[in-house]
């Protein structure tokens, strides 16, 4: 991930940490993950953020326990206020129903996201401080793969703020097939 100023001016860079099985055929796992200080706005603005791809969120190869909540964790000890996520998330709906439900978001799959943060929410460790979380998720169709067939994205980009002993807060979300 390469994120990039209003300038054009690359801030920061990243890999990802946690590998999906099919990346483990072309990529390597990075350093760790991703947090710093990004300008944002003008005038000098900055805010402290941290950055995953995808498998990032999930338990370490699926092998760790699912409360290990590594990235959450990760990203509340760095104090971030923005978490930025690219997403290449997937979906069992097949090309018709996809096509029917191309506006609707996949209010499962955002589940499954907030779930992965609940350290951020949690009342005994969250956070007093907002977080917001920007979800760039993948649309469309890829082709097949041997391990599980048709390869379709979940959409369902959005933005959402998490607070300790609040409910999410979804500022913007696009369907299951919008792109933006």
């Amino acid at each position: 991930m390469v994120i990039v100023s209003a300038a054009g001016d690359v801030v920061a860079h990243y890999r990802k940490s946690f590998l999906y099985y099919t990346d483990e055929t072309w990529a390597q796992e990075g350093s760790g993950f991703y947090a710093g200080v990004l300008p944002i706005g003008g005038a000098g603005q900055q805010v402290k953020a941290a950055a995953g791809i995808c498998m990032d969120i999930n338990p370490y190869k699926f092998q760790a326990p699912w409360t290990a909540y590594e990235f959450a964790n990760y990203a509340r000890a760095a104090r971030a206020q923005v978490v930025i996520l690219s997403m290449a998330w997937l979906t069992h709906l097949s090309h018709e129903e996809l096509a029917e439900q191309a506006m609707a978001p996949d209010m499962n799959t955002i589940a499954y996201w907030v779930e992965r943060f609940r350290p951020l929410m949690d009342n005994a460790t969250g956070v007093e401080q907002e977080v917001i979380i920007v979800c760039a998720n993948r649309t469309g169709a890829e082709g097949l793969c041997p391990r599980i067939g048709e390869v379709k994205y979940a959409g369902s980009s959005c933005v959402m703020a998490l607070k300790q002993g609040q409910e999410v807060r979804i500022w913007d979300i696009f369907g299951r097939a919008q792109e933006g």
